[in-house]
């Protein structure tokens, strides 16, 4: 049986870039995050970050996407947190993710 430490929620903070100074929530440990991170940056990204409850609505709009953030997990000092390490715009990131599908597919 896992102990209850396992499920608390932890914060971890985003330096640099549209999210600077954001706390985000999780509940995996450090060590257990993605090292890399990509946030979609649109008008309700804030909203949408400190909402205890997700649209009710997949499809949902939430304002024009203006970028693409990528950030990294870095670990200093004992401390870890999202360090921003640069953005593109939805054109490229739509072709990138067109591009890993086709990519992937011709695996199969």
């Amino acid at each position: 049986m896992k102990d209850d430490q396992d499920k608390s929620i932890r914060l971890i903070e985003m330096i640099g870039g549209p999210f600077d100074g954001r706390w985000q929530k999780h509940k995996l440990p450090v060590q257990s995050l993605p090292r890399e991170s990509v946030w979609l940056v649109c008008d309700e990204a804030f909203r949408l970050m400190d909402s205890e409850t997700l649209p009710r609505e997949p499809h949902e709009s939430h304002g024009q996407l203006t970028s693409v953030a990528l950030y990294r997990l870095v670990h200093t000092d004992g401390k870890s947190n999202y360090t921003y390490s640069g953005a593109i715009s939805p054109r490229m990131f739509c072709s990138l993710l067109q591009k890993v599908d086709h990519d992937s597919r011709r695996k199969e």
